[in-house]
């Protein structure tokens, strides 16, 4: 036996008898990769020395050095001409026993894909199989000399391979980091795949090794695999059986004359005969071990298991329907070769493999009657129908019972003997109900009437205290006013100021509860209006260990709002928050969010207060709940009433947060694109955005280079108002906001290019109307022509002159102006000449919008919302359609 690194041991029935080595001068090293006996019985030991060969007549070693300097030997392999192939990490030298001629072979002078050689072997073709390290398995034709490459498209082709091993049926087996390749004989692309998959032990095989009955054996990672070739199964073998704990050497066996195989390790050889070997073909019967209700194990005091388990059969009441059982195979040295299937009748007809696992788990099974059935089998062996069947029986729990059903059905009789004579009692009584629905009625037009009265007489408050403030507010502001006389008269000012506000938030909360408020909305800077309610509370702060913040974390801040409603809204969240915060903080926050794919606006007052409990924080918004009338704060709970009602009538959500002691934040959630098409529109009430400046013409401009978007932008400025886009998909969502007069786009940009963006504002009825001018360095025929299919109304090379540019400009907005003058100076406009001012869409809406109006001429109902529904599009992008 060679070793890596002990030298080369005589063993003769398991006594060292003879010890060779390096030290003693018999061989040239102590560690051998390969070991070889040729025909002449002698024995080749490869190392990184070389090869020493023991002359078996003659007694002694003799040393052979490779043509290859500095080559370490790793395989060894005589062929049926005598020739040895002595592979290397420089490649393979043959050598020929009779004319002792020498051929080398490596990646200069031949196809080897490289020259780390790990395996040779010989086919029953002659053909020389050779095994690389990373580069799979070329194949040697000594006639032709021609290499081919078994398996290019498998993991074969780069893959370690081990060991090649020809078996008595001359069939190829290849042992790489991957599996295990069987080639059947003279079959180089019909081959296949064995690994841990298939029943291996592991997928990394060192060595292959065929016994008498024709049965393969592995050396694998963990442990000795052998595949029985008539079932087409493995038997796995480990440490328990006899196996040696530690990897096993690569292309290291041997099998002797009575049949022992021989398995290299790096803790010594592993040797046995597989006729010693049983391998067992009957499977122990399965047994139930354990069983669980909940979790808990219903072993008895000496881990037996229960007896009705042992019986096989268990009753169950009805809260114990969450179990498991737990089974096994009677011997314990087949664990990890058995695999196990089972199937619950009663509640399941088909078997399910569960693997290796042993116990299996019901939750919340019907009661009734069941047969747990499990039966076990080698794995990858077939299913055999013997199985061990455990009966459980789930009790239903009380009032599911026989007698309870019994119960139940004397008990409906009586309901509808009792439903029978209830009718007969309604018939009665129906007259009495007739009666008490209209008693009912009145009472409702009694509330009614008294909520008219309570309007009437808020109003009546309103009228005292309103003529109060002047002359108070006169005396204030008299100079020779004594300091004691203005302090109270400043106090008299503050009461009626909050007496008016109270007042009227009372009115405007019963309109809420009555649904009598209505919405008149603005698209205005929300931000603006946040800034104004602050300011407002922060002049009016005295306390200096209080401060009062406003925080715009957002650039979309123009939305549709009410202003009354949103100012009650700050008033209400504002003052709250002073009531219960001596010091520290009250932040008001405007920021977007996005939730369920739509944008939102969310306006959030926190503040560092006291805070609100757990058990108040449900009711916080109901009303005339005090949260916190144990800490004598006054007030009768109806302002976060009034504020809820104020934001479901904007179509908002309102929340809060809070824990005691850590402040509170409340926030108002509305959404961001809602344009509120059925409240009143006050069209106007403060310059828009989307309206012109100072009566500037819009123009937007769409270029991704900023130095081209700075040089028009400095072009037009003073004369226009320009707005900027960096690409398409941004210039689209600003023009669709703004309605500009007038697009200046470049052509080639990203993410959508210009072409596709005149094409998108031309086909939306919103923007259909508006000038397009396209940039472009392409002067061809067929681009200008692109261009103007797309909808354009001017086309523009680069470079160009700002005048000329500017006179485009003019002359485009001029067009427009004459067409507007035309349809607004009440002249009957010919069809045609509608058709060459206009382009198809705005024709179209046009028609539409005409016939609307005729239809409705002696409608005195309709009104600017319902024609806008008729015509599928919102109050304010109706307006800005007509307008342009």
């Amino acid at each position: 036996m060679g070793t890596d690194g002990g030298g080369i041991n005589v063993n003769k029935k398991g006594i060292n008898a003879e010890f060779y080595s390096a030290k003693t001068g018999d061989v040239s090293s102590n560690s051998f990769l390969a070991s070889l006996k040729d025909a002449n019985d002698d024995l080749w030991f490869g190392s990184q020395q070389g090869i020493d060969i023991y002359r078996h007549h003659e007694k002694r070693f003799v040393h052979y050095a490779p043509m290859a300097q500095n080559a370490i030997i790793t395989s060894l392999f005589e062929d049926e001409n005598r020739n040895i192939w002595i592979g290397s990490n420089e490649g393979i030298e043959i050598y020929n026993l009779a004319s002792h001629q020498k051929t080398h072979l490596n990646t200069n002078n031949s196809a080897l894909p490289t020259n780390e050689i790990r395996a040779i072997s010989e086919d029953i073709n002659g053909n020389i199989w050779i095994g690389t390290l990373n580069k799979g398995v070329a194949l040697y034709q000594p006639s032709s000399k021609e290499m081919l490459y078994l398996s290019k498209d498998t993991i074969l082709c780069e893959g370690r391979i081990n060991q090649i091993f020809r078996d008595s049926k001359n069939q190829m087996w290849v042992a790489t980091n991957d599996g295990l390749f069987l080639f059947p004989t003279s079959q180089l692309d019909n081959f296949r795949i064995y690994d841990s998959k298939n029943g291996l032990a592991s997928n990394l095989i060192s060595s292959v090794q065929e016994d008498d009955e024709g049965n393969i054996w592995v050396s694998t990672h963990d442990g000795i695999s052998c595949l029985l070739v008539n079932d087409n199964r493995f038997h796995n073998y480990d440490h328990t059986d006899g196996a040696l704990f530690g990897t096993y050497m690569t292309n290291s066996t041997a099998k002797s004359s009575d049949g022992t195989i021989y398995f290299g390790s790096i803790n010594g050889v592993c040797f046995f005969n597989p006729k010693d070997k049983e391998i067992k073909k009957e499977i122990p019967p399965v047994v139930f071990n354990e069983f669980m209700i909940h979790g808990k194990s219903m072993q008895g005091e000496n881990n037996e298991v229960n007896l009705p388990v042992q019986r096989g059969e268990m009753e169950l009441n009805h809260d114990q329907n969450i179990f498991s059982v737990g089974f096994n195979v009677m011997d314990k040295s087949l664990q990890g070769n058995i695999e196990y299937a089972y199937r619950m009748e009663g509640l399941s007809q088909s078997w399910i493999n569960i693997g290796d696992m042993n116990v299996v788990t019901f939750r919340d099974i019907p009661y009734r009657n069941y047969d747990l059935q499990v039966k076990a089998r080698y794995k990858n062996d077939p299913w055999k129908d013997s199985y061990t069947t455990l009966s459980i029986k789930v009790h239903p729990p009380l009032w599911q019972s026989w007698w309870a059903k019994t119960l139940y059905f004397l008990s409906f009789s009586l309901i509808i003997f009792f439903m029978i004579r209830s009718y007969k009692r309604r018939l009665k009584l129906r007259n009495a109900l007739v009666l008490e629905k209209e008693r009912a009625q009145k009472q409702l037009e009694m509330k009614e009437e008294r909520l008219v009265f309570y309007s009437n007489i808020t109003h009546e408050l309103k009228t005292p205290l309103t003529l109060m403030l002047g002359p108070l507010e006169d005396l204030q502001n008299k100079a020779d006013l004594q300091k004691e006389h203005q302090k109270k008269i400043s106090l008299i000012h503050k009461s009626t100021i909050r007496l008016l506000s109270l007042i009227s938030q009372i009115l405007e909360f019963r309109k809420t509860e009555t649904h009598n408020k209505k919405l008149y909305v603005v698209k205005e800077d929300l931000a603006d209006k946040i800034r104004e309610v602050v300011m407002k509370y922060r002049e009016l702060n005295r306390n200096k260990h209080l401060s009062i913040e406003v925080k715009i974390e957002t650039p979309q801040t123009v939305i549709y709002f009410d202003p009354e409603v949103i100012t009650m809204v700050l008033d209400n969240l504002i003052s709250n928050s002073l009531k219960f915060t001596q010091k520290g903080h009250i932040t008001v926050t405007l920021h977007s969010v996005r939730a369920n794919n739509l944008d939102h606006t969310e306006i959030e007052v926190s503040d560092s207060g006291c805070g609100i409990s757990e058990e108040d924080l449900p009711h916080i918004f109901e009303r005339y709940y005090n949260p916190r009338k144990k800490k004598n704060t006054p007030g009768f709970g109806i302002g976060l009433a009034f504020v809820k009602n104020l934001v479901e009538l904007h179509e908002g959500k309102i929340s809060v947060e809070s824990k005691p002691n850590k402040g509170a934040i409340f926030r108002v959630r509305l959404m961001t694109q809602n344009a509120y098409p059925d409240a009143n529109h006050i069209v106007n009430a403060v310059p828009d955005k989307t309206v012109h400046i100072k009566n500037k013409p819009i123009v937007l401009i769409v270029e991704d280079d900023h130095d081209m978007r700075g040089y028009i932008a400095d072009a037009l400025k003073g004369g226009y108002e320009v707005m900027i886009a960096g690409d398409g998909k941004t210039g689209l969502e600003a023009a669709r906001e703004s309605i500009p007069d007038l697009i200046i786009s470049d052509i080639m940009m990203p993410i959508m290019d210009g072409i596709e963006f005149c094409q998108q504002i031309k086909n939306d009825l919103a923007t259909s109307h508006i000038p397009v001018i396209l940039l472009t360095a392409k002067d061809d025929i067929q681009d200008k022509t692109e261009g103007y299919s797309s909808g354009a109304n001017s086309y523009i090379t680069k470079p160009f002159n700002e005048a000329l540019l500017r006179s485009r400009i003019s002359n485009l907005l001029e067009e427009r102006k004459k067409i507007a003058a035309l349809f607004s100076s009440g002249k009957t406009i010919k069809r045609s000449q509608m058709q060459e001012s206009l382009n198809q869409i705005d024709n179209e809406f046009l028609e539409k919008f005409t016939r609307l109006i005729e239809s409705n001429l002696k409608n005195d109902k309709i009104n600017t919302p319902e024609i806008a529904q008729e015509l599928s599009m919102s109050y304010s992008s109706l307006y800005r359609k007509i307008k342009a």
